[in-house]
C-alpha cells in the first residue's frame, strides 16, 4: 500500500478529464485544437464530449470516457460519433485484479497520450492494453520495488511471448484469455 502511494505521488496525469481528454486528442499536434466539455460525471468517471479533433488524419467528433485514478484521470474509453457511452458504475471497469495493483500498473502509462481499456492482474504478472495513436500491450511483473515492465509495445502478444519471458503457462493464459 505504502509504495502504491509513494509511485502515485510521483507520477502524475492530467488532473482532470478535459486534460486527460486532450492529451489524448492532442498529442504533441498543433493542427488540431479539439474543444472538450464534460457532459456527465460521477467521483469516479467522466464522459467528456469532443469536437473538432483529429484523429488519424480524419475531422472527428465524439465521446472519450475517463476514470479517475490517485495519479490522475486517464482515457478508457473512446466512442467516434453522437452517441455517448454510458458512465460506467464503479463496479464497471473492465480491470481485473487487486485495485492497489491494478492502480500501480495504471500509473505506468500516467501522461500516454493512449486510451487504456484495461489492465488484468494476475499473481504478480500484469498486461495492460493501450490503443489509440498506435495500439499495443506492455506486461509487467511485481517485484520488490514495484511494477517492472518486461515486455510489449505495439502488435499482440501470444503465449509464446510470454513463457520465453518466464511467465507460467497458466498465467500467461491467464492474463491472455486463451
Amino acid at each position: 500500500m505504502i509504495a502504491t502511494l509513494i509511485l502515485a505521488a510521483a507520477i502524475s496525469g492530467p488532473r482532470t478529464p478535459q486534460a486527460a481528454a486532450l492529451l489524448f486528442l492532442q498529442p504533441g499536434v498543433t493542427h488540431s485544437r479539439p474543444s472538450v466539455r464534460v457532459i456527465a460525471a460521477t467521483a469516479h468517471f467522466a464522459v467528456v464530449r469532443f469536437s473538432g479533433a483529429v484523429i488519424e488524419s480524419t475531422k472527428a467528433s465524439g465521446y472519450l470516457t475517463a476514470q479517475k485514478f490517485s495519479f490522475g484521470w486517464q482515457p478508457i474509453i473512446l466512442s467516434i460519433g453522437n452517441k455517448p457511452p454510458a458512465i460506467p458504475g464503479n463496479a464497471g471497469s473492465s480491470d481485473i485484479g487487486p485495485a492497489a495493483d491494478v492502480e500501480a500498473v495504471r500509473a505506468q502509462a500516467a501522461g500516454m497520450a493512449e486510451i487504456i481499456p484495461f489492465v488484468r492482474v494476475i499473481d504478480g504478472y500484469a498486461f495492460m492494453e493501450w490503443w489509440g495513436w498506435g495500439g499495443g500491450e506492455n506486461f509487467y511483473k511485481k517485484t520488490a520495488n514495484g511494477w517492472k515492465k518486461f515486455a510489449g509495445g505495439g502488435g499482440a502478444a501470444n503465449i509464446g511471448d510470454l513463457t520465453a519471458k518466464g511467465v507460467p503457462l497458466r498465467i500467461a493464459k491467464a492474463l491472455l484469455r486463451q
